[in-house]
């Protein structure tokens, strides 16, 4: 009887190690954050430099606070990004997104050929050829644009 429950120990243990390999972000890379000046596309691209390159202490903070946990948990998920196209910064309405109306959005699309980490995937996109997009706010001039949202349309 002793014997059996180590073995069954000993299994899931191993069952888990090999599931925290296939899952955990080896390969970490730190991604600079851009200038506080830094326009929303380059904003952007350091974010989704930084899902690519599992930085996420870089990835959330470009996110607003109101969209980090998102942003962590995309890093969690993301195998890799490739063949990345960032769009234009497109001028938005604040009211669309229930900002204030003296709060400065914007929209920037971004294509990318989506990898998800294996049993880690997100229903909203399957993997391959993506067009997505993420809005940036920032209540003055003197504030940097940070990611407040992400989605298609």
């Amino acid at each position: 009887m002793r014997r059996t429950a180590a073995v069954a120990a000993t299994g899931a243990v191993m069952i888990g190690v090999a599931a925290a390999a296939l899952t955990y972000p080896w390969g970490s890379t730190d991604v600079p954050l851009p200038e506080a000046t830094a326009e929303p596309v380059e904003v952007v691209a350091s974010y989704v430099a930084a899902l690519d390159a599992h930085d996420c202490d870089t990835a959330v903070a470009l996110a607003a606070p109101s969209f980090a946990e998102t942003a962590r948990d995309w890093c969690r998920k993301v195998a890799g990004l490739g063949n990345l196209e960032i769009g234009v910064s497109l001028d938005e309405d604040p009211a669309w997104s229930g900002l204030s109306a003296d709060t400065e959005v914007v929209s920037v699309t971004v294509d990318f050929d989506l990898d998800w980490r294996l049993f880690r995937s997100d229903v909203s996109m399957p993997e391959g050829a993506t067009t997505w997009g993420y809005r940036l706010a920032r209540a003055s001039v003197d504030e940097p644009w940070r990611i407040v949202d992400n989605g298609v349309g």
